[in-house]
Order: C-alpha cells, then structure tokens, then sequence
C-alpha cells in the first residue's frame, strides 16, 4: 500500500481516542476522506496495526493461563510458540527433489518461482488455534457453560465503536418470539441496513400442509414485528459534500429465510448484503441474535461456500446457548469473492463515485454473543448441557399424531408447560399437536393429579422431564409452575375463526392446540415467569 503523508492537525483527536479502539481505525479512514485522497484507496488498519491481547477465533474469549474450566484458557506453548528453524521445511511428496542441488542446473520440476509459492503456501496453512473450552466442545462435545456475561453493553458498546454498521438479525424460526429482539438494542436504528436472516428452515420441511405458505406468513410476521421495533429512518443525509450521496435507508426490513445447517438461502444473504455494502464499501457486518440462534454456524457456512484464505478455521458452534463469550471478528476478504461487489451493483452507483475504493474488499464480519433476553424468553438459558441434549431438536420437525383432550384433562409437556383444558361445549375434544424433541414427553393426566404428579416432577423415568431430578424442578420452580395465561374463546374473537392456536416455548419448540369450541377455555402454565412460553398465531396449520 502507498504511503499517504497526513498533516499532524488532522490526526490530533484520533490521539485521544485508544490505540486499539476500532473508532479510531474509522476515523483514520474518514480524515483520508476529508484529505480528498481520491487516487488512493481507502486505508483499512486492522487490529495487526496495534498491539492488542490475542482472542479465541473460535469463542471470541482473551487467551489466558489461569484457569482452565473457563473459556480462553490456553498452554504456555501455544501463546508464546517457538519458531521453527528458517532452514526446516517439509516439502510435498509429489515435488521432484533432484534440481535442490547447487551443483546441478535445473533440468526438470519445479521453477524456483513455483516452489517458493508452495513453501509459503504450506507455511501460511497453519491449523487454528482454540482455547481449551472450544476443543472440549468440537472433539468431545462437552462442557461447562460459562457464567452469563453481560452482553447487551458487550453489543451496544461494539455498535457504537463501528460508525458503518450493516446488522445482520438472526432468528431461530422454531423459536418464535423466543428469539426476537425487541427494542433492547438502540445502536440498532444507527445500521445502514438491517436484514433479518431467519434461521433454521430445515427444520421445518417435515411439517404436512402448506409449508411454504407457513413459511411466508412467518416472514410478513416477522417483518412487520421488527420494523415496529426498530422504526428506521427513511432517509440518510449526508454532513457535507466529501460524504457519499443521499442514500435511501429501507423502509421494511429484509427477512431471508436461511439455514445454517445445509447452506440454503447463505448465497441469498449474502447477496442482500452487498446491495446494501455497495453504497458503503467500507462497512462492516455484525451478527446479531438470541443464544443458540445459529450466528456462529452461519459464519461457519459461509466460510465452507467462500473457501477464502481460512477455509479451516471455524467459529465454535454448538447446542448449548453462550458458547460465544466474545466478539469475533474476521475479515471479509478471507471469504474469497463472497463478499465482492458484482459489477452490475457498481454500475448502478450515483454519478461522480470515485471506482478505486470497490477494488478491494474492505471491512469486517463479527460475530456477537447471544443476547440473553432480560425476560427469559428461552427456557434453554435456565437448563444445564445435559437437559439440553433431551430438549432441543437437531433433526427436522416431525409433527406428531394429534393428542385428544377433554375438558377436565391437563397435558404436560415434559416439565416445562402445561396445557389445561377448563371446559367446552358438550365435551368437544380439542387436539394438541406437538413440534418437539421427540424426547421431550407428552403426558395426559386428570388436572385434578397435576399437582400430585408435580410433587414427583424429575423423579419419573417416562414423564415430566427435562428438567432432570428433583432438586433441578424445585431450584428453578419452586413454588409450582406459574400462570401464564387464560384463553376464553367467548372473550376473544383473535383465534375464534379458525379454531385454534400455538402455545410456543422458547427455545424448544411449539404446540398446536386445534379444534377449540367457540365457548371453549384453555390455560397455559410454565415452567418459569416471564415470557418462555406464549400463545401466538398459528403459522402452520396443516392446511
């Protein structure tokens, strides 16, 4: 890159800002701007340019040596590695050996051209490095989750360090509202855009009916949902004349339906991002989301499609919420062409802007800790690994045979709600349809036993569980589970026309409860307070 010589009154106030404080990099690219430095790109300064603290690229945790139950934690060897002799090198087998020797010409194999790219080829391929915490969970799959940070000023403190922000919102769509974001994040309204990457449609394939026609009522509810929350602004305008153009932020909030897992719609993401990296070619990307909502696996996804420079190196994914305990951060040139602008979005660029800062890839993709909702909107961050591993599903969604209810009947769904059934008209039967964890039970009982079986919650083999054992019920419920709600069909008109309803929990997945009377009455029970289960519209109804 061409050294630019800047005038020392321009960087006077980034001095007062820390060194390794990511505004300053910004603002270090804003006084190019000002300097009207057209015939030089844009400087990017990553955070080689200052000494800062090495992080876990797999959980985002500062590398340390004190403890090693906690996230970050790393041996002597691998923080302070010893260099290899200069003179040591492995070359492949498939390389001819016979032209090395200073007394012969070169007759046949490689140039010496083609075998330094190769050494430093094999010398750049170096396996990634980890804490401990992320090696237990990738080869073992175990772990001990860490304390809950406080990632909501972890976040906004990240927002407002990045002036040029695209927030990428990821939400589970088998956790619906569980892992919505409500107005807890204002930096949200200062992004350049906000698209909505609705994760795990995998597994909803499985589900009889109109799947696709649930899908698309899920993402108009979705988007509306978010564009209340957030309430962007329609236009920006510029501060001065060295500024980009006026460029109209979106009035609705763009939801793709993606899946982390088998890569579909990752390709249709990314192309939505970069319509909007076009008008600022030196934003970065931010992930945002609820625990366990995929943010780690989509960076993972679209690392296998890039096959960029860092084809091995992973972030830590897995079932259990937190696993991320600090932002990460990777570059989006290490993606391949990803994230590269097609020429078709330059040519469509106001009049006047200048080209050479589209030449190359400028500018970060971070990936955030789970925001824990301040409401426990998900069960799953209340349960331990091994509770988790009999609640939360992997596999596609296979709905269950409808169980029939009448009135005077509760059904528990393992030991984390409830569903009593008051009273109908002449004993009409309504059915409950689970979308869960086919390990997570389903038991029908007399609600007048519901708190007789309750006493034994954890202790039966077969029913109400998760959670496990008897002390796990009484710490997190120990008066009885709470209620939530009451649904008299005679006082609400929402669910009367089709007869039927969704009792959603958090992080688990969902019921529907279907062929209600008009005069019918339902309560819903949970495990905790708050909002971890919640009845809400039927978004697929079999139809």
């Amino acid at each position: 890159m061409n050294r630019v010589r800047i005038s020392s009154k321009l960087l006077f106030p980034l001095s007062r800002l820390p060194r390794t404080c990511p505004a300053r990099i910004h603002e270090f690219n804003a006084v190019l701007q000002v300097a009207r430095l057209q015939r030089y790109p844009l400087v990017e300064l990553t955070s080689r340019s200052f000494s800062t603290p090495r992080t876990c690229s797999g959980c985002g945790a500062p590398f340390h040596q004190s403890t090693p139950a906690t996230p970050g934690f790393i041996s002597g060897k691998l923080v302070n590695p010893q260099k290899p002799p200069l003179s040591v090198h492995k070359l492949p087998s498939v390389v001819p050996t016979s032209h090395l020797d200073s007394n012969k010409e070169l007759a046949e194999g490689l140039t010496p051209r083609e075998l330094k790219a190769l050494l430093q080829k094999e010398k750049d391929e170096k396996p990634q490095v980890v804490c401990q915490y992320c090696h237990d969970l990738k080869a073992y799959n175990k772990t001990s989750l860490p304390p809950r940070p406080d990632t909501a000023k972890m976040l906004q403190r990240h927002l407002r360090s990045i002036p040029n922000n695209i927030s990428v919102l990821v939400i589970d769509s088998a956790d619906i509202p569980g892992s919505m974001l409500s107005n807890e994040i204002p930096e949200l309204r200062n992004s350049k855009a906000v698209i909505v990457a609705l994760n795990k449609i995998d597994l909803l394939k499985n589900i009889k009916g109109d799947v696709n026609g649930g899908i698309s009522k899920l993402i108009k509810w979705v988007q509306k949902k978010v564009e209340k929350d957030i309430s962007l602004l329609e236009t920006s305008q510029p501060e001065s004349e060295s500024d980009s153009p006026i460029v109209p932020k979106p009035t609705t909030v763009e939801v793709i339906p993606i899946s982390s897992k088998t890569g579909d719609g990752v390709l249709n993401l990314i192309d939505y991002i970069n319509k909007h990296r076009v008008y600022h070619p030196t934003s970065d990307v931010t992930l945002i989301g609820r625990p366990n909502a995929g943010k780690s696996r989509l960076i993972n996804a679209i690392t296998a499609l890039g096959n960029g420079e860092t084809p091995n190196h992973k972030n830590t994914d897995s079932i259990y919420p937190g696993t991320t305990v600090g932002v990460v951060s990777r570059p989006l040139s290490s993606f391949g062409i990803l994230f590269n602008f097609p020429l078709k979005l330059i040519d469509s660029l106001p009049p006047g802007t200048p080209r050479p800062m589209y030449s190359n890839v400028i500018g970060n993709l971070y990936d955030t800790p789970g925001l824990f909702s301040p409401n426990l909107a998900q069960i799953t961050e209340l349960l331990t690994p091994q509770e988790l591993s009999k609640a939360v599903t992997k596999a596609p969604f296979n709905p269950r045979k409808a169980i029939p209810l009448i009135p005077g009947k509760s059904c528990f769904l393992g030991a984390l709600a409830r569903i009593d059934y008051i009273s109908g008209f002449k004993n009409t039967k309504i059915g409950i349809v689970p979308f869960m964890h086919d390990q997570v039970p389903i038991h029908v009982c007399r609600s007048k036993r519901v708190e007789e079986l309750w006493e034994n919650a954890g202790e039966y083999p077969d029913i109400l569980f998760p959670p496990l054992k008897k002390n796990r019920v009484d710490l997190l419920a120990p008066t009885g589970m709470h209620f939530i709600t009451r649904i008299d069909m005679t006082k609400t008109a929402q669910w009367k026309q089709k007869k039927m309803f969704d009792v959603a929990v958090g992080g688990i997945g969902w019921v529907r409860v279907e062929n209600v009377p008009d005069d019918g009455v339902v309560e819903v029970w949970g495990l905790v307070k708050g909002s971890s289960v919640v009845v809400r519209d039927p978004f697929f109804t079999g139809e």
